[in-house]
């Protein structure tokens, strides 16, 4: 998707390099340059690059983006498979918890085991492959297992999980 993103700047901006080439203005709509045909033909494929930008990676579009970190919550634990690595687990015994974090350009999930290390940091955002809509791995894991994780933030159990405390 990113060199479709690339081709699609590059063809708003040929757009005016051909306006200012046929007219010597590089004004839309100045002294007639302006026709229905033109702006379909310039306007179009940007307006359908819009719509298949902002819906995403599912159904059939998914082979424009790249391949997808996949994450499975079982009842073993939590598997990933990110591309081009062997697929790796982690056992619930074994999970210390769920952190996440974002910053201007993108936002990320981290998976740590009990002693504190790190797992796997994956980023943007998850979605469920059965129905399409978006979810959050700490409130996926406080719903697989309330009984040993629960929210950081009761408020906000989207951003982080830990274990409960040990009673």
């Amino acid at each position: 998707m990113g060199l479709i993103t690339l081709a699609a700047i590059l063809w708003f901006f040929a757009g005016f390099g051909v306006l200012y080439l046929k007219t010597g203005s590089g004004t839309v709509g100045e002294a007639g340059t302006y026709t229905p045909a033109g702006d379909l033909v310039w306007i179009g494929p940007l307006v359908a690059w819009a719509i298949v930008f902002s819906l995403g990676p599912r159904g059939r579009l998914r082979v424009l983006w790249s391949d997808p970190v996949r994450l499975t919550v079982d009842d073993g634990g939590v598997a990933w498979q990110v591309p081009g690595q062997p697929e790796a687990a982690c056992s619930w015994d074994e999970l210390g918890g769920v952190s996440s974090g974002a910053n201007w350009r993108s936002s990320w999930r981290s998976l740590w085991r009990r002693d504190g290390a790190e797992l796997v940091t994956v980023r943007g955002p998850f979605v469920d492959e059965a129905s399409g809509a978006r979810v959050e791995l700490s409130a996926v894991i406080v719903r697989v297992r309330p009984d040993t994780y629960e929210p950081l933030d009761p408020r906000h159990p989207d951003r982080a999980c830990v274990r409960r405390a040990a009673a």
